[in-house]
């Protein structure tokens, strides 16, 4: 792999984690979804596919790049949620996703602490490097760059040798957590060129090419012959910021992801789960408790893999910017209207629109965040797991997602 050219200009990163859409069900099952959409076999001498560079990493200047942003209470959140996430890192590396609380924590009532799911772990400690290297190369030697180091150290001890898995095939949505554990990897080498760490990161993104359908996109299973817009988010991204840090990746992948987004986004501009005109995923039973059309999390997360596939269609991303615009983050966690993972998505998505609705889409966002960040108590500088995957990710999950939806909102470097 050549060095890293820090350019991936998602600014995540990368993600939801089942998270943004660690889904179970789309919101009303159909009876059989309807074969995956597959893309012909590339045809040699064909355009290329795939070269767009989304700058995934890139900060728009010096590191920590929150201080090139000119609003104080932007730059405060940023800087107390790293804080936040610095404290909580376990002696090993990761981050926990259910056994996070320091001694002096132990008190907070239980119901309130924002415990997660043991089994992402991997995934909490892959979006909380993101948010640490999303801020820019740190000095050899600083807290951010032991934090990555360690965490990277940790990532590629469960990583299993002979096929680049991190993590076991355990759960039924473990391809989740590899996913962003190997944007985690390649975060973790783009800004410290560790050379173990970029052989680690190389080996996760040889197993998301093999899991993928060939033709096709990814989901639960390896090569099921199935596909979701989901999974194949988190897994297209990490896989475009493996492209744009010099890893040879298969353009084949890029066509098909292009193939599945046109076949699931409808004529209006909204994107589906598995089909057009379906919703955003949601765990069985919690459909009442976080009404679909609260946010356009896949639309988003759509828009944004178009780019990561040379671009969007004028037409198509007109339409499904206007979806997004119409549906401004706003903090009322009563009404299930938070969605980190839709947040971060659709952050990163309007941040490469030059359009009006752009604007005021990020000044709603940053009220929204600033307004749910625990300002006192135990949990000060974290952001509760209200959103639909909270009870997945935990608290970590919240606040790494916020933090990466409040760097959506950093200038885009000069290309």
């Amino acid at each position: 792999m050549r060095a890293p050219r820090l350019a991936l200009t998602v600014a995540v990163a990368i993600a939801s984690l089942s998270f943004a859409v660690l889904a179970q069900d789309p919101v009303a099952p159909p009876p059989a979804p309807a074969p995956a959409p597959k893309a012909d076999a590339p045809k040699a001498g064909g355009p290329a596919q795939g070269t767009a560079d989304l700058h995934f990493l890139s900060p728009p200047g010096a590191w920590p790049a929150r201080l090139h942003h000119p609003d104080a209470n932007l730059v405060a959140a940023v800087e107390n949620g790293l804080g936040w996430l610095h404290q909580h890192q376990s002696e090993d590396g990761h981050w926990d996703c259910d056994s996070f609380s320091l001694a002096n924590e132990d008190t907070v009532d239980d119901a309130k602490v924002g415990r997660g799911s043991p089994t992402h772990d991997i995934a909490a400690t892959g979006l909380a490097m993101l948010a640490f290297a999303r801020e820019g190369r740190p000095p050899a030697g600083d807290a951010d760059h032991r934090a990555l180091l360690r965490a990277a150290e940790w990532l590629t001890a469960q990583q299993q040798q002979q096929n680049g898995l991190i993590g076991n095939a355990a759960t039924g949505d473990f391809v989740y957590d590899h996913a962003i554990g190997t944007l985690g990897l390649l975060a973790a080498a783009a800004v410290t060129d560790a050379a173990t760490v970029r052989d680690a990161a190389g080996k996760a993104t040889g197993y998301l090419e093999h899991h993928r359908n060939p033709f096709g996109v990814w989901r639960y299973a390896p090569r099921d012959g199935d596909g979701d817009s989901s999974v194949t988010t988190w897994c297209a991204l990490a896989c475009a910021v493996a492209r744009d840090l010099g890893r040879p990746v298969d353009p084949a992948v890029f066509q098909c992801v292009r193939v599945w987004f046109d076949a699931v986004t409808d004529a209006n501009g909204r994107t589906g789960y598995t089909k057009a005109g379906e919703g955003s995923s949601r765990k069985v039973g919690a459909v009442g408790r976080f009404p679909t059309d609260k946010n356009e999390t896949l639309t988003a997360a759509g828009l944004l893999c178009r780019f990561a596939c040379d671009g969007a269609q004028a037409k198509i991303e007109g339409k499904s910017v206007a979806l997004i615009a119409d549906r401004a983050p706003v903090w009322q966690p009563d009404d299930g209207a938070v969605d980190y993972c839709g947040w971060f998505f659709a952050g990163e998505a309007m941040r490469r629109i030059a359009d009006p609705k752009h604007a005021a889409w990020q000044k709603a966002l940053a009220k929204a965040l600033c307004t749910g960040q625990r300002q006192q108590g135990a949990y000060a500088g974290s952001w509760d797991p209200c959103d639909p995957w909270g009870e997945d990710g935990g608290r970590i999950y919240a606040t790494a997602l916020a933090v990466l939806a409040l760097q959506s909102m950093y200038a885009l470097p000069a290309r």
